[in-house]
């Protein structure tokens, strides 16, 4: 689990830089507050840093300290290293043999297979993960801030009249444009690389390959988007009706951004990569999916903008609810046609 780690790790280490990032004006503003205090408490728990820092300032005796404290470590490493490092770099001791067991045979279905490969594909990189499916993880931090801070938000709109008669569609749109974080399927056709002939020459349809893409996109962000939507309704005290509403194009909006990224996957690939860095963080069809996603939001809202004077908040989101299902459904058959031959003809 060497990918899953990895991305526990830099999520972590992303938590801790934007945490320290956020209370940097109130520690410097206790730097100058406390000097004496703070330099204290440096002498006692980071010694070598506190005479590097007189060290710096012309002490020549803390100069001498810092030295023999970096010399002293600098002989501690040499010497574990030395009584190490030819054993460990020149062992062999070989590898067990593997054992046969006997266990029942499990068939699945060929679908089944397919979204497993994928699956497999996305927990396997962490460059993947990270990348491409950040969105999961920032829907769901958005989830919980939204029902510790939702009625903050809600007061705060409340004082606008025109902006809390707006606020489920604002709601929609904020939703949205954060699930376009989420682009899973923009990269997954470049990321089969040297490999894609082993897809080709599966004895299944080109289409059935590509709707297991198109599964994963949706089984890995539907649920936190979800949950969002559900957060979002219950924090900001959306009626039934507009909380239904929302879901639904949400759900849409989602469908719409995994056919979009693989159609455009499809239209411009890059199977000679040789670092998956390359088509996961400078893919074009990343870029557009999730610039084109943010285009896609800001154009609806737009829209309403020139409308409202003709239509209210409940029926402009159903009829964006069916503008999106339409698309869909063109995407949904220009890949199972022409896409598909692209697919079987890269």
């Amino acid at each position: 689990h060497k990918s899953l780690i990895t991305v526990v790790l830099s999520l972590a280490f992303l938590a801790a830089y934007y945490y320290f990032y956020a209370q940097a004006y109130s520690m410097l503003q206790a730097i100058l507050l406390n000097p004496a205090q703070l330099g204290d408490a440096i002498r006692g728990a980071l010694f070598p840093f506190y005479h590097m820092g007189l060290a710096a300032d012309g002490n020549a005796l803390s100069m001498l300290i810092f030295t023999g404290t970096m010399a002293a470590l600098f002989a501690a490493v040499y010497l574990v290293l030395s009584r190490s490092f030819i054993r460990l770099a020149t062992a062999n001791r070989g590898e067990a043999k593997a054992k046969y067991t006997e266990k029942a045979l499990k068939v699945g279905s060929v679908d089944g297979a397919l979204l497993r490969k994928e699956l497999r594909r996305f927990l396997g990189s962490a460059t993947y993960m990270l990348n491409c499916g950040l969105g999961l993880v920032l829907m769901l931090a958005a989830a919980v801030a939204l029902l510790i801070k939702g009625d903050a938000v809600a007061e705060f709109m409340a004082m606008f009249d025109e902006s809390a008669q707006l606020l489920p569609l604002l709601t929609a749109a904020a939703i949205c444009m954060l699930t376009t974080m989420t682009d899973i399927t923009a990269p997954s056709v470049s990321l089969e690389g040297k490999s894609l002939w082993l897809a080709q020459s599966l004895p299944v349809a080109p289409w059935r390959s590509l709707r297991a893409k198109i599964w994963l996109h949706l089984l890995l962000t539907l649920p936190p988007a979800m949950v969002l939507v559900v957060c979002a309704c219950a924090s900001l005290k959306l009626t039934p009706v507009y909380g239904a509403l929302t879901a639904v194009v949400t759900a849409l909006f989602v469908l719409l951004t995994a056919l979009a990224g693989l159609a455009l996957n499809l239209k411009m690939p890059n199977l000679k990569w040789t670092d998956e860095t390359v088509p996961v963080k400078q893919g074009m069809s990343v870029m557009l999916t999730l610039f084109g996603g943010w285009a896609v939001v800001l154009a609806l809202g737009g829209a309403y903008a020139a409308l409202s004077k003709v239509i209210g908040p409940k029926a402009y989101l159903a009829c964006v609810a069916v503008l999106l299902a339409a698309v869909c459904a063109a995407l949904t058959g220009w890949l199972r046609t022409r896409g598909a031959r692209i697919f079987a003809s890269l």
